[in-house]
């Protein structure tokens, strides 16, 4: 290779090339069979086509009220639970899962900006053109209220729009005392907030600022907030299994137990919350029923990210 080709204009031609690919594998009927790719040395690419058999020894048993989540690995494997449906599954380096509104699809991101859409989730762009020199990653995605534009958010407090989402403010250019961790919006659409390493909270739009733990010496970083659905207050959840509570029903905690593998995430869940570890392990703190897990049998890449099937409208 030649020397004085850069990484950075690696990844360039290599993002040119996928959004090329992206167009072309969209169905027409209007479903996306995803194809992505990463560098990870050298440049790969797996497509994932809708209808593949679901991963094994995941699914659990369905119900009949309409409750369930998902989960997925870093590698892009997604599992579902409940009356969670599979729709396909991924790529590498995949660091968020968001459901569409109805709860027939969803979107998977990855480190790098890119975007897949199963089931019935409309593909509406990705690639934000991260800043590489600044480390600058994507850390979730989050749909809006009609399901047709969602909000990509990276670490460095940036927030990228398609379809129909509103950009309210972000954190970019602003020095941070721990990078951006977890972004999601409220309730409403009209607003989104955004949590820090050190628990640090940052509000844009309508959603209104609590509290946070940024002045408090934590045990382990904070890895996401979650509004209560009720629109007031919200839970910031550690990787220990710390739960701090702000304007929101505190519904306990794993801090004082001893994890097998750290907490990476957790969703609003029935009447309370819902916590899962790296190991596919499930903590249930709700009055909805445990639908199953993958603590038993963990799976070979962490799991990075749970999201709920709760179908709107």
């Amino acid at each position: 290779m030649n020397e004085s080709i850069t990484e950075e204009a690696i990844r360039q031609s290599f993002r040119e090339r996928m959004s090329q690919l992206y167009d072309t594998v969209r169905e027409s009927t209007g479903k996306l069979a995803l194809a992505a790719a990463l560098i990870t040395g050298s440049a790969t690419a797996m497509i994932v086509a809708e209808g593949s058999p679901a991963e094994a020894e995941a699914s659990s048993e369905k119900s009949s009220e309409g409750d369930g989540y998902w989960m997925v690995t870093s590698n892009g494997n997604v599992y579902e639970f409940g009356d969670a449906q599979w729709y396909g599954s991924g790529f590498s380096e995949t660091v968020d899962i968001e459901p569409t509104p109805g709860g027939n699809g969803y979107w998977l991101a990855d480190k790098y900006g890119f975007v897949g859409a199963y089931g019935d989730a409309p593909f509406l762009g990705s690639d934000p053109h991260l800043q590489y020199d600044k480390k600058e990653v994507a850390t979730s995605i989050s749909s809006t209220p009609t399901g047709r534009g969602y909000w990509m958010y990276t670490n460095l407090g940036r927030v990228v729009t398609y379809g129909d989402a509103q950009h309210f403010g972000d954190m970019s250019g602003t020095r941070l005392n721990g990078e951006i961790l977890d972004s999601v919006p409220t309730p409403s659409g009209q607003g989104y907030y955004m949590v820090g390493s050190d628990g640090g909270v940052f509000t844009f739009g309508d959603a209104e600022f609590e509290g946070s733990t940024g002045d408090m010496k934590l045990n382990a970083p904070v890895q996401s907030l979650v509004p209560d659905p009720d629109g007031q207050g919200y839970w910031l959840f550690a990787s220990d299994g710390g739960v701090f509570s702000f304007d929101a029903r505190f519904r306990g905690s794993t801090g004082d137990s001893q994890l097998n593998r750290p907490m990476t995430g957790g969703i609003a869940y029935g009447d309370g919350y819902l916590l899962v570890a790296e190991d596919g392990g499930i903590f249930n703190f709700s009055n909805k029923p445990f639908r199953g897990s993958l603590g038993d049998n963990p799976p070979v890449y962490p799991v990075v990210s749970v999201a709920a099937y709760a179908p709107k409208g």
